[in-house]
Parts: C-alpha cells; sequence; structure tokens
C-alpha cells in the first residue's frame, strides 16, 4: 500500500477516458473500467500473482523467469519497468484525460466516443424500444453488448446469452440497432 503514496488521484468519472502508457502505476478506482492493452504477458504485470496459489519453490521460480527477467533486484526491476517521469507529470491530467465525444444523439439514444488515439473505440446507447443505423464504414469493427437485448441487423443480441453478446461488422456494411426492451437502456460497445 505504501505505493499509493507515489500515486497522485484523479477523479474518475463517467464516460471519460485515460490513457495509461506503458510503465504507469494506476489504479482503475471504483467504477467497472476497459482495459484495452497491447499484446502482451501479463506476468509481466506486478500483481500477477494475485489470488493464485503456488508454492514458494514455484513463487520464486516464476519471479525469476517472468518478471525478473535477468534483473538482479527489486530496485533494477522498477527503475526498468516503471516509466517514472509519467507517473509524477504534472500535465498527466491534461495530455491523458479526454471527455466523451458525442457522435450523434437523438430520440433513439446516443453514439459516442470513449476510447481514443490507438485504441479508437464507441458506445452506443439505444433507448427503450428504439432502434437506429450505425452507418457504414471502411473500417470492420467489433461490439460487445453490455447491458440489454434487441437485434442488429435482425441477428439477437442479448447480454445474458453467450453466443449473442459479440458481432463483428464488415466493411461497408450498414448496422441496424433495434432495442426490444419496453424498460432497459441497450449499451453496447
Amino acid at each position: 500500500d505504501s505505493f499509493y503514496a507515489l500515486m497522485s488521484p484523479y477523479k474518475v468519472k463517467p464516460y471519460e477516458g485515460w490513457i495509461i502508457r506503458q510503465g504507469v502505476l494506476h489504479a482503475p478506482g471504483p467504477y467497472p473500467t476497459f482495459e484495452i492493452q497491447f499484446a502482451q504477458d501479463d506476468a509481466h504485470l506486478a500483481s500477477w500473482t494475485m489470488g493464485t496459489r503456488i508454492t514458494e519453490a514455484e513463487r520464486k521460480k516464476y519471479i525469476d523467469n517472468f518478471v525478473m527477467q535477468g534483473m538482479k533486484d527489486g530496485e533494477t526491476w522498477l527503475q526498468t519497468v516503471v516509466q517514472w517521469d509519467l507517473c509524477v507529470a504534472t500535465d498527466f491530467q491534461q495530455k491523458y484525460n479526454h471527455k466523451i465525444n458525442i457522435i450523434e444523439e437523438g430520440e433513439w439514444g446516443r453514439r459516442y466516443q470513449i476510447f481514443f488515439e490507438e485504441f479508437y473505440g464507441e458506445g452506443i446507447e439505444v433507448k427503450p424500444n428504439q432502434k437506429t443505423i450505425r452507418r457504414s464504414t471502411a473500417q470492420p469493427y467489433a461490439g460487445i453488448v453490455w447491458s440489454g437485448r434487441g437485434k442488429i441487423n435482425e441477428n439477437k443480441i442479448d447480454c445474458r446469452e453467450k453466443d449473442c453478446k459479440e458481432f463483428l461488422v464488415v466493411p461497408n456494411t450498414d448496422v441496424y440497432i433495434s432495442n426490444s426492451s419496453q424498460t432497459y437502456i441497450l449499451y453496447i460497445y
């Protein structure tokens, strides 16, 4: 817990995005968050053993092989892995915090950008018993039904059903989205 004394607190607000560069110490706070990352071996994370049960001998082997990777001690590891200049930057919030960018909205709901830079991403909220069209782009994209149910291009979507909560949209395809609930908003990311 003494690590927290080295960190700066920032207010986390729903629908805001933060760019957390490699090597920046961070703890996301009280809200559920998406943490989208470049491909990596999670054994390199400082808290990689949280919740696991391994013997002391296994623990030492894992730390030597996957965490330390030939570095002589914890101080060397911290100086190599942590980007201290970014962790203490006084302009960190100005550079790396992004407010929600509303792309379109209407009686049906709204579409917005909440992921930025390398990880462009959008959210779509469709109000109960409403529908919308996400016009085609030259880029393919994937989606996750975070909450709710309805249809996409007449295909069932439902956050509660394993085979109905993820989808892929090929380039140059309009997407017709409808919310079949009379009560709840359909959230797609």
